[in-house]
């Protein structure tokens, strides 16, 4: 007779367990402590620049030469309207970095290249607690939010923008972690200053790189799921019978906007900044212009931007899309990804932008099989760490990968940085050069005035032309400010690539007149009507190839060709290192 009653109450304290509230188990302080220990540790070890003595990258000397020229000057030339602070209007450049960079360097006495070191460990650590705050807030799991954090702040792209590099866009993926936190927030706790600061950090995004115009789809989600959730937590009963076909609906119309715009990207090459076709028709694997091979060579090239989350992210979204019920919060992420899935294809940007919700994917996989297979748990945490481990060491080799690949990404050499300091010392009026990467760097080294603009890109307009000075000149490079001209867009002339939304009418194009000069003589009229313009006395070539220079591919240079030859006259050479000579020209 015991048996019975015995095992009615064991059933009955079975019942009892089961009704009590669900707890999240925290880990202890000091744990969390450790973890957040080790997560700057980690971030500081891998951006130790190892082998560079000098910053990195063409984006990095122009933002220097932007940086200094505030410094020097004690306001910022290019911002002629309260739209030049988000790089919309002419001749301008978001200025948040510059402002940044020029105002921690007055502070501390250090260098500028020495703050953009400081800048780039600085940004890395804000992406890493940033993605431990809203990863935790999402999963309640601190053992989870440090993986998440990890993988983010290591992932090879976000790592590259960060080595000692000035690149703005290195910035805004460091806040994308915040403001989402800050979101989520405000939609769990309906408290307006959560939003409030969202919108701030917004504002400071925008000002650092156009990039940050992206997170205007965390606003437009943020609302939609406010509403939307309110709605259908008063009629979840009548409306769960659509629920699944709700789920589907919106992954297959995110899917298939993505195809649309990939198909419209193959159709009309160029037309979302760059020729999808000539970019991704040859991999390091695939090769070919049929759609199947460049979507697999965009797959591969996202995995070496992002890391090797993206294969276990895509399982991640599958049940990310599956599991209810959701939360407020796990809708709102949803919806973020499914706006942006159909712009995947549209510039680099977006693959960056997007390295957070891929890393938080990969993690939801873990997430996911570990609530429902307990037994599993040891496997789960084996297989956690193998992952971690795998993609850590993937990061490691990565995160040199493009400076060994693309000369545009490599840092300033002692060589070039010894003409800079000959430049700073005997130089006068603007140098010019055959070569705009190594323009950009001798400019940023010296705060000199070079040609051709912008560095590797070779600007046809842009902020130099309003900061760099000359004797002839002193106040500006061209012409008064007063003179200039502007035209607004329309708004069918807007398009996703569009920089300017106020472009320069009668600026002169620095990149043809750069052009008319090294395709002339240099005794003719039109060298030297440039060369009186511009104030130019020295010719500094690059010796990867003396007589061309780099315009859209090497091109031949009369004037270079001449100015070199024996039977110059008097013009002669009077620097030379091991990759570049500097002549006397007038």
């Amino acid at each position: 007779m015991q048996a019975p009653e015995s095992t009615e109450r064991k059933s009955e304290k079975a019942r009892k367990k089961q009704a009590r509230p669900k707890t999240v188990r925290r880990m202890p302080k000091y744990g969390v402590y450790c973890f957040i220990i080790v997560l700057i540790l980690m971030n500081l070890l891998f951006r130790y620049p190892v082998e560079i003595t000098h910053e990195v990258g063409a984006d990095t000397t122009f933002i220097d030469s932007l940086a200094s020229s505030l410094s020097n000057e004690g306001y910022a030339k290019w911002v002629l309207n309260p739209t030049s602070l988000f790089g919309l209007y002419a001749l301008s450049y978001p200025s948040g970095v510059p402002f940044l960079l020029s105002e921690f360097s007055q502070m501390s006495g250090v260098s500028i290249e020495g703050t953009i070191f400081f800048f780039g460990i600085v940004l890395g650590i804000i992406g890493a607690l940033g993605a431990f705050l809203v990863s935790r807030e999402l999963f309640q799991n601190e053992a989870f939010a440090f993986l998440v954090a990890l993988l983010f702040s290591l992932a090879p792209f976000f790592l590259k923008d960060t080595t000692w590099v000035g690149s703005a866009r290195g910035s805004v993926v460091a806040l994308i972690p915040i403001v989402l936190w800050l979101l989520i927030r405000a939609t769990k706790s309906h408290d307006s200053r959560f939003f409030a600061l969202s919108i701030a950090i917004f504002l400071v995004a925008c000002s650092l790189h156009r990039m940050g115009f992206l997170m205007v789809f965390f606003f437009i989600s943020f609302f939609f799921v406010s509403s939307i959730h309110k709605v259908t937590q008063r009629i979840r009963f009548a409306l769960v019978n659509y629920e699944r076909l709700f789920r589907v609906f919106g992954t297959v119309l995110a899917l298939s906007g993505f195809l649309f715009v990939f198909y419209v990207q193959i159709l009309f090459p160029g037309y979302g900044g760059f020729n999808i076709v000539e970019v991704y028709g040859r991999g390091a694997f695939f090769e070919g212009t049929d759609h199947g091979t460049v979507l697999l060579n965009m797959g591969v090239n996202f995995v070496g931007k992002v890391g090797l989350a993206i294969p276990i992210a895509l399982v991640g979204l599958l049940l990310y899309v599956w599991k209810r019920p959701k939360r407020i919060d796990e809708k709102f992420v949803l919806v973020v990804i499914l706006l942006l899935v159909p712009f995947l294809s549209l510039r680099d940007y977006i693959s960056e932008f997007l390295i957070l919700f891929f890393v938080l994917m990969a993690v939801f996989t873990l997430v996911y099989v570990q609530k429902r297979n307990v037994r599993w748990s040891r496997v789960l945490i084996v297989s956690a760490v193998v992952f971690l481990v795998i993609s850590v060491a993937f990061s490691w080799v990565m995160k040199d990968y493009w400076r060994d690949k693309y000369v545009s990404d490599t840092p300033i050499s002692e060589s070039t940085f010894d003409t800079a300091m000959y430049v700073e010392t005997y130089g006068d009026g603007i140098l010019l050069t055959n070569f705009g990467l190594m323009a950009g760097r001798i400019s940023a080294m010296t705060d000199s005035p070079t040609l051709p603009l912008g560095g590797a890109s070779t600007h046809w307009h842009g902020p130099q032309q309003l900061i760099f000075q000359t004797s002839t000149s002193p106040n500006l490079l061209f012409f008064p400010l007063n003179e200039l001209q502007t035209r607004r867009l329309n708004y069918d002339e807007v398009t996703f690539t569009t920089d300017e939304v106020f472009v320069p009418k009668n600026a002169p194009n620095a990149l043809v007149e750069w052009e008319t000069i090294l395709r002339s003589a240099p005794d003719t009229t039109e060298a030297e009507n440039v060369a009186t313009k511009y104030d130019i006395h020295y010719v500094t070539v690059s010796k990867i190839d003396r007589y061309r220079f780099l315009s859209w591919g090497w091109r031949p240079s009369v004037f270079l060709r001449d100015i070199q030859l024996p039977s110059a006259g008097a013009r002669y050479k009077i620097y030379e290192n091991s990759e570049e000579t500097m002549w006397f020209y007038r």
